[in-house]
């Protein structure tokens, strides 16, 4: 039985919290997993599980199936892609560039996102993650670098990037909700790639919800591939859990 306190989560969100290691468990070491933690006061646990777990041990526990999560993946020395010069619209990001429109696109990022899904995750810690995450981000703390798209001067898209597990990755990307259909995401998903291949990443990789279909078929048209996915899970595993951390944001 393999689980871990999360101290930083702990910290931000103000609950404790703690995730289940291991990918694969029978019902019963989940059970196990999950009694051990609610007797050290846990009261969220993050499982992301190769397999779907049966709803009467999930639902007996507070759980609830917050995302699958969906991993692709791409070998950048081998692909089929044109490394040609980066869009025209696209821009490395710039401290004199305005924050606000980041935080906004950040946020719309982060809708089919499992702080977002799940019911009892109140909406204020929802922003209030994908904030602090892009503010790392534009800082450089928590990204490489942020690539934007501009239209006439404006913010209208972005895209972070970021190393993990020797691979370039992509972080947050979104493209505003009234700018979307214009082929933006598709620019910043090919200058994203440009970025990594000319950085020495021989393999770039983008993780997404199986549920946000948009962003599936982006990367799938961007010549990314499924690597794999896992089903992930949170249980509120102490009954005033949820309602306290709701009651907090009243």
């Amino acid at each position: 039985m393999s689980f871990e306190l999360l101290e930083w989560d702990t910290r931000f969100f103000g609950i404790r919290t703690a995730r289940i290691c291991s990918a694969v468990m029978s019902a019963e070491d989940l059970e196990k997993a999950l009694d051990t933690l609610r007797r050290n006061e846990v009261q969220l646990v993050y499982w992301a599980s190769d397999a779907f777990m049966d709803d009467k041990v999930v639902q007996w526990w507070g759980g609830n199936l917050v995302d699958k999560k969906t991993t692709y993946f791409m070998d950048l020395n081998s692909a089929d892609v044109d490394w040609g010069s980066a869009p025209a619209s696209v821009f490395p990001y710039h401290p004199d560039m305005d924050a606000g429109p980041f935080v906004d696109l950040a946020i719309q990022s982060g809708r089919y996102s499992r702080f977002a899904v799940d019911p009892r995750f109140p909406r204020e810690k929802f922003e209030r993650l994908y904030r602090h995450w892009i503010i790392g981000s534009l800082r450089k703390e928590m990204a490489k670098e942020v690539l934007t798209v501009q239209e006439h001067g404006r913010t209208v898209g972005m895209v972070t990037l970021r190393e993990r597990l020797s691979r370039g990755d992509i972080g947050l990307i979104a493209v505003d909700s009234e700018h979307r259909g214009r082929g933006y995401g598709t620019q910043l998903v090919r200058a994203a790639q440009r970025w990594f291949f000319e950085h020495g990443y021989a393999h770039a990789q983008v993780v997404t919800q199986a549920d946000n279909v948009p962003a599936c078929r982006l990367y799938e048209k961007c010549g990314y591939s499924v690597e794999k996915i896992q089903f992930f899970y949170h249980f509120w595993i102490q009954e005033s859990a949820g309602n306290d951390l709701v009651r907090e944001n009243q």
